[in-house]
């Protein structure tokens, strides 16, 4: 006979049920400190790989947008096929992945290993507070979730202390190795104390195709957003550098700037529009030093 209580009753030995709302707790501490602490490190992440704001911008991206994509279908698939299995598989598959992304030599990888992060992160999280409301009983599940919001709270709350010190101390891969070592620790306490399986809906199908166009939304909707914040060259305005009137100082030699700003002076922007309503010559951060991307002309 196998250990544990049957299919979706309470626990009734309290000892069991602490265990199980410890390992929920931290499981629901982990992501909102993994994304809060990420994001004080990026400069340092930026700094080490030599990128740009906005492809820095996906290391924290990749795991959220992941993460919510799968986290309604797992929440199902642990509904059908189990949700400790469900549980301790995305609790394995983060922690080994959080090991990986301290190995990352360039930012392609390191932000892949966050989107594969972010999938596991959805098969703990989505989970986890189903898992406490099927082992406490009714009037004690609200004392339970409440403690593990209050995890969520204090994941989000310490996350920037954290990973700031972690990164000012020991770079910012530290801050993934602690997230290893708290994962190590949850799939210890898992695998020894947790007992018992809790599967509702076991023998019902999962709605893969409903799943898949949910995911697929969610992921078109992010990228578009993602794709038209992207700085691009404005409306009406040449990529070019402007034209040089009469007097210009624009790439003449000793002066103080090769795009200064008399390069157009007394000039007006030849396409004025919404998305362009500055011309300024302020050199751009490439390695020509090309003027403003809006063409001057008299």
């Amino acid at each position: 006979m196998g250990r544990g209580p049957p299919r979706g009753s309470p626990v009734q030995n309290v000892s069991e049920r602490r265990v199980v709302l410890m390992v929920a707790a931290m499981a629901s501490f982990l992501t909102p400190f993994m994304a809060t602490s990420v994001n004080i490190a990026l400069p340092s992440i930026g700094a080490e790989f030599s990128v740009d704001a906005v492809t820095l911008s996906w290391v924290t991206t990749a795991y959220l947008l992941a993460a919510a994509m799968l986290l309604v279908p797992m929440g199902r698939l642990a509904d059908i096929r189990g949700r400790k299995k469900v549980f301790l598989a995305g609790m394995v598959g983060y922690t080994l992945v959080s090991a990986l992304c301290t190995l990352s030599v360039s930012e392609h990888m390191l932000i892949v290993l966050r989107a594969l992060q972010g999938f596991s992160d959805a098969m703990m999280f989505g989970t986890s507070t189903a898992i406490v409301t099927s082992v406490y009983p009714p009037e004690q599940r609200g004392r339970a979730l409440g403690i593990t919001v209050a995890a969520v709270y204090s994941g989000g709350s310490l996350g920037p202390f954290v990973g700031g010190f972690l990164t000012q101390l020991a770079g910012w891969r530290s801050i993934f190795w602690l997230t290893t070592l708290l994962g190590a620790l949850v799939v210890a306490m898992t695998l020894w104390k947790m007992r018992g399986e809790w599967a509702d809906a076991r023998g019902q199908k999962m709605d893969v195709v409903g799943s898949l166009l949910y995911s697929a939304a969610l992921l078109g909707v992010m990228f578009g957003f993602r794709v038209s914040c992207r700085p691009q060259t404005a409306r009406g305005c040449s990529s070019r550098a402007p034209r040089r009137s009469a007097g210009s100082s624009c790439g003449k030699a000793g002066s103080a700037s090769p795009c200064s700003s008399s390069a157009c002076s007394g000039a007006t922007p030849s396409s004025p529009s919404r998305a362009c309503p500055r011309w300024s010559t302020t050199p751009q951060p490439t390695r020509s030093r090309s003027c403003s991307a809006c063409t001057c002309s008299t």
